[in-house]
């Protein structure tokens, strides 16, 4: 028979075990709880970046983690696939209708910033001794699309137009297929090599396909879109899906940084400092201009239209920069993480 003290020290460990049950993990704190799961993916932004500079072996081409299967198809697989299932698809239908905004993305992406980067980069020649092959590097990034994932990913944070996002990046790609050589042949009077059918291949098997299956999941599996949105319980389950999306995107930008620690920068402190400093200058005045033009009244632009405006009209993508800096044997290190 127990006692009566045995019963209630009894009730206090099974309180225990209870509350030890419920408790958070320490994952769970760091993901979610304050101060880093407020800023989750800022955080991690920096630490994959710090991670990678300590041992980029392990996360470069080659390495243990195989990036080019992990970070190149199952990532953005992943990010798109989430991004299909969420989007509804009337909303990507009249992202196809934003006459406006997309002109403005890609005019200024593929227009507006190889041409001022380019008056810049002629006006370092003559003014600095930087060495002239990663003054045309920086000319050659001007001239790319936006990325392919990094810009729907912002725009989804900061709550903007993520149909119109996903539609930029996807046709942006597109288009960087032919306009980008026509650029770099004009401001660097060299023609590309660019294998055009492979990299429209490679787009639709890493964009369009992912994207496709999110909408066949909405749509195919009964309930899958109320059982994703999750309104029953504050969409916590769709927080968690943004929340793996973001992990994904933090992945991407560590397996960039470790394959451009692992080839090295080939320069020295001073041409590195300037090339950082333009670089930098370069990024702030476009954000500064192509927010200055998203909020002027005669374009008429949504907040919602204004960041995915900003976001994938200053981005450049890495996917069809690399190969095109090896082509040139110039400077990969300088191209924006996917």
């Amino acid at each position: 028979m127990t006692s009566p003290a045995g019963a209630e020290a009894a009730a206090q460990m099974d309180e225990a075990v209870a509350a030890e049950d419920v408790a958070p993990s320490v994952l769970h704190r760091l993901c979610w709880e304050p101060p880093l799961g407020k800023h989750y993916f800022m955080v991690g932004m920096i630490i994959s970046v710090i991670v990678a500079a300590i041992y980029p072996a392990v996360g470069a081409k080659g390495g243990v983690l195989a990036p080019e299967v992990s970070s190149s198809w199952v990532a953005v697989w992943v990010i798109f696939v989430i991004s299909g299932w969420s989007l509804k698809t009337q909303e990507l239908a009249n992202a196809v209708k934003y006459c406006r905004l997309n002109t403005c993305v890609q005019v200024f992406n593929l227009g507006a910033i190889p041409l001022g980067v380019y008056a810049l980069t002629e006006a370092l020649r003559g003014s600095t001794s930087i060495e002239p092959s990663l003054l045309t590097g920086l000319v050659i990034t001007s001239c790319l699309p936006t990325t392919v994932s990094m810009c729907v990913m912002l725009t989804q944070q900061s709550k903007g137009n993520e149909a119109a996002a996903v539609f930029n990046a996807a046709s942006g790609n597109v288009l960087g297929v032919f306009v980008t050589p026509a650029l770099i042949f004009l401001l660097v009077g060299e023609a590309s090599n660019i294998d055009f059918a492979t990299v429209l291949l490679k787009l639709a098997l890493k964009v369009l396909a992912p994207l496709a299956a999110g909408q066949l999941i909405q749509y195919c599996v009964p309930g899958a879109r109320e059982w994703f949105v999750d309104k029953e319980h504050k969409g916590l389950r769709k927080k968690k899906f943004i929340r793996g999306r973001e992990s994904c995107m933090i992945w991407i930008c560590y397996t960039t940084f470790c394959e451009t620690f692992e080839r090295g920068v080939p320069m020295d402190a001073g041409s590195f400092f300037v090339m950082f400093v333009a670089i930098a200058c370069i990024y702030l005045c476009a954000m500064a201009l192509i927010f200055w033009l998203g909020a002027s009244k005669c374009l008429r632009f949504s907040r919602a239209d204004r960041v995915a405006l900003l976001f994938c009209g200053t981005h450049k993508t890495v996917a069809m920069g690399i190969p095109l800096m090896n082509t040139y044997a110039l400077a990969a290190a300088f191209c924006t993480p996917h």
